[in-house]
């Protein structure tokens, strides 16, 4: 039997479990998923605290699992108390995510990863100084004030949800070091470029020339033990203030 949304979502509230329409996260869902749901999937029926979940465990569970729990700490999966009930909701797309690895954007009912999934993942939102989560579904520019003039925020692809390095060429800024090349900091051997170095090189470059400019990180590539990036700046024209 199909359960209704109305269903679903009293489910969730019984478990105090999150949820949003879809992933925001690239690479995760597909065009069956009609819901994903954040929780904590386990059950602990012997613990010894008072816990609202333990009744429901208790109730027609089988006994052998429940005591074969007892040198796990009383820690099972609640899938296997109500087996059914997961099962449909799988059969209906609705995804199960762990409510610690996952953050919901409200505002479009999306859901993002907070940890990686890989070496090479790169995030895709952030929380801004004033409590604002930038997502790919925020404007670009938001992503511009975020990033601009600061040694500690760069930007990235994931972020955006589009190709960053063509969105700031677009808007006029110029890429260090050139297409091909880019600055790296890691465990290796001469990987000792840092965003403060990069741009006193490039003060010292322009300044020489009399150009006030405002520049924007970008993290090209992330591996294990190392990260790449570029610098992308722009000149301002004459009245025109770098925002910091």
């Amino acid at each position: 039997m199909e359960l209704s949304q109305e269903t679903i979502r009293k489910i969730c509230d019984r478990f105090e479990w999150d949820w949003c329409n879809e992933y925001g996260e690239r690479g995760y869902g597909n065009h069956r998923t009609t819901m994903v749901v954040l929780g904590d999937f386990w059950l602990r029926p012997n613990a010894p605290h008072y816990d609202p979940k333990r009744g429901l465990w208790r109730a027609g569970l089988d006994p052998s699992y429940d005591a074969g729990q007892r040198e796990f700490g009383g820690l099972a999966s609640i899938d296997k108390r109500f087996p059914r009930i997961f099962q449909q909701l799988e059969d209906q797309g609705v995804e199960l995510a762990w409510r610690d690895e996952w953050i919901i954007d409200y505002e479009h009912s999306k859901c993002y990863r907070t940890t990686g999934d890989s070496y090479g993942w790169t995030p895709s939102y952030v929380m801004s100084e004033y409590g604002d989560m930038l997502t790919p579904d925020s404007d670009f520019d938001d992503w511009l004030d975020w990033a601009r003039n600061d040694l500690d925020n760069a930007l990235c692809d994931s972020m955006i949800g589009d190709n960053v390095d063509r969105m700031l060429d677009e808007r006029g800024y110029t890429r260090r070091p050139p297409d091909g090349d880019r600055f790296e900091n890691g465990w290796h051997p001469g990987q000792n470029d840092t965003p403060k170095a990069v741009v006193e090189a490039l003060e010292a470059d322009l300044g020489y020339a009399g150009v006030d400019f405002e520049y924007v990180f970008v993290i090209d590539a992330v591996g294990q033990f190392d990260i790449h990036f570029a610098i992308w700046w722009k000149e301002l024209k004459e009245n025109e203030d770098a925002t910091v």
